[in-house]
C-alpha cells in the first residue's frame, strides 16, 4: 500500500529519459530529484555512477547497476533518505576490484535502507561517514554473491545508533559482512556506540560475520544465525578501545577458524548462545562474562572450548553446557567458574592458572578433572561433582602454592585423590 500511494506522487524515472538499454541513466535521476523528493524506479536495469541524492525516497522494483570500469562511487546518500525494494548490481565482471564504497552514507541521519537486494560487488558496499550519520536503519536486505576483496566490507558503520536487523548475508568473499568502528587513519577519532545487530543470517562467508574494531562500544549482537563462516565474531583491540559488547541468544555453527569467536576486547558478555561444531570456542580478554551457553563438539584441538588471554582477569564462566569438546573444556587464568556441566572431555575439563573460585561444576567423563597450574594460590575448589575421570581428578601441575588452596566437599574427589606433580 505504501508503494502504491508513493507511486501516485512520485516521478517515474523513465519519464525523464532513463532507459534500460545499457546507457548511463545518472542524469535522469538527478533531474528527477530536482522535480520531486519521491523517485519511482520501475522494472528494468538502469546504469548509474557517482550519483548524489539528498533527502530522497527512492523505491520500486527496478535494478540500479554500477557503471562498468568505474573509478568512483555508485551512489551517495545525504540527509534523511529512504531506499526501498530495489536491486543493486555491482557489475563485478566489468569492475576492477577497488577499495571504494559503492554506496556512501554522508550526513544522512535517520536514513532507511530496507527490502533491497545487493549482489555482484567487487568493493565495499555500504559505508558510513565518521560520526555524522546516526540512527540509520539497514533492514531486511539480501546481500549475496559479493566477491568482496580483502579489506572490503559489506556494511561499514562509523557512526552511532545504527540498527542492522533481518538481513541475509550469503556467499560473501574475503571481507567482513558487518564492520563496526574506525579505521586507523580515520579522523576525527570518535566512538561508534549503541549499535544493534539482530536477527540477521550469515552463511557461507570466507572471512568474518561481524567485526568490532577500534572505538566500538556498547554494542548488542543478538538473535543472529552464523553458519559455515571462517570466523563468526571478532572483537579485539590492543588499546582497550573496544568494550561493552553483548553477544546473546545467537546460533553459531560450523565455523572453520581456531579463532571462531575472537572476543579478546574488554568487557564482553557472551550469554545464552548455542554453538555447534566450532573449530575454536570463544577466546576472551579482560573482564568478561561467559554464561548460560551451550557448546557441542567445539574447541580447538590444542586448547579449550572457553579460553582466555594469558593475563585475563575478572572473569565469570557460569552455567555453561559443554558436550564432547575437541580437547579441553574451560581454560582460564583467574575468575569464577561455577555451575558448568562438562561431558565427555578427552583431556582436562577445567584448567586455571591463578586465584579462582571453582564451585558447583559437574564433570562426567574426562581424562583429568580439575587442574591447577603455574602460580595458583588463594583459591577455592568446592562442591564440584567429578565422575568417570580416567586419570587425575584434582591435580596441581608445576605449582608450589597448593597449601593456600581450599579444597572441600567435592563429590568423587576426596582429599586422598589430590595429585601433586
Amino acid at each position: 500500500m505504501l508503494s502504491e500511494k508513493l507511486e501516485d506522487i512520485a516521478i517515474n524515472i523513465r519519464s525523464l529519459g532513463a532507459k534500460s538499454d545499457g546507457t548511463d541513466s545518472t542524469q535522469a535521476f538527478i533531474k528527477a530529484r530536482e522535480k520531486s523528493k519521491y523517485i519511482f524506479v520501475p522494472a528494468g536495469v538502469y546504469i548509474i555512477d557517482s550519483l548524489v541524492l539528498q533527502e530522497v525516497v527512492l523505491f520500486g522494483n527496478g535494478t540500479l547497476k554500477w557503471k562498468g570500469a568505474s573509478s568512483s562511487f555508485m551512489l551517495e546518500l545525504k540527509g534523511h533518505c529512504v531506499i526501498k525494494g530495489l536491486t543493486f548490481d555491482g557489475n563485478a565482471s566489468l569492475q576492477k576490484p577497488i577499495n571504494l564504497p559503492a554506496i556512501k552514507i554522508t550526513n544522512a541521519n535517520r536514513t532507511s535502507i530496507k527490502d533491497n537486494n545487493f549482489n555482484n560487488f567487487h568493493s565495499k558496499i555500504i559505508v558510513s561517514d565518521v560520526a555524522n550519520s546516526t540512527n540509520v536503519q539497514v533492514l531486511f536486505n539480501k546481500f549475496e554473491n559479493c566477491g568482496t576483496i580483502s579489506g572490503c566490507d559489506v556494511i561499514t558503520v562509523r557512526s552511532s545508533d545504527w540498527t542492522i536487523t533481518g538481513n541475509s548475508f550469503r556467499n560473501i568473499g574475503a571481507g567482513h559482512c558487518v564492520r563496526l568502528g574506525l579505521y586507523d587513519y580515520d579522523l576525527p577519532t570518535h566512538s561508534v556506540k549503541r549499535i544493534i545487530i539482530s536477527e540477521n543470517y550469515f552463511r557461507d562467508t570466507k572471512h568474518v560475520g561481524i567485526t568490532c574494531e577500534i572505538y566500538s562500544q556498547n554494542i548488542l549482537i543478538t538473535k543472529n544465525i552464523f553458519e559455515s563462516l571462517h570466523q563468526a565474531i571478532k572483537c579485539e583491540s590492543s588499546r582497550d578501545k573496544v568494550y561493552d559488547i553483548t553477544i546473546s541468544d545467537n546460533i553459531i555453527r560450523n565455523i572453520a577458524s581456531k579463532t571462531s569467536l575472537n572476543l579478546s576486547a574488554t568487557k564482553i558478555k557472551f550469554i545464552n548462545n548455542r554453538c555447534y561444531n566450532l573449530a575454536g570456542g570463544p577466546f576472551f580478554g579482560k573482564h568478561f562474562d561467559c554464561s548460560h551457553n551451550e557448546f557441542y563438539s567445539s574447541g580447538s584441538k590444542n586448547g579449550g572450548v572457553i579460553s582466555v588471554q594469558e593475563h585475563s582477569s575478572n572473569a565469570i564462566v557460569a552455567n555453561n553446557l559443554i558436550i564432547k569438546p575437541r580437547y579441553r573444556g574451560i581454560v582460564l587464568a583467574s575468575g569464577t567458574i561455577t555451575g558448568n556441566r562438562i561431558i565427555n572431555c578427552p583431556d582436562q575439563a577445567i584448567r586455571f592458572s591463578r586465584s579462582s573460585l571453582v564451585v558447583n561444576n559437574y564433570i562426567d567423563g574426562a581424562k583429568e578433572g580439575i587442574v591447577l597450574v603455574s602460580s595458583v594460590s588463594n583459591s577455592v575448589i568446592s562442591n564440584n561433582i567429578l565422575l568417570n575421570i580416567s586419570d587425575t581428578k584434582i591435580s596441581f601441575s608445576e605449582n608450589n602454592s597448593f597449601q593456600s588452596v581450599l579444597i572441600k566437599d567435592n563429590v568423587g574427589a576426596e582429599v586422598d585423590d589430590l595429585t601433586l606433580r
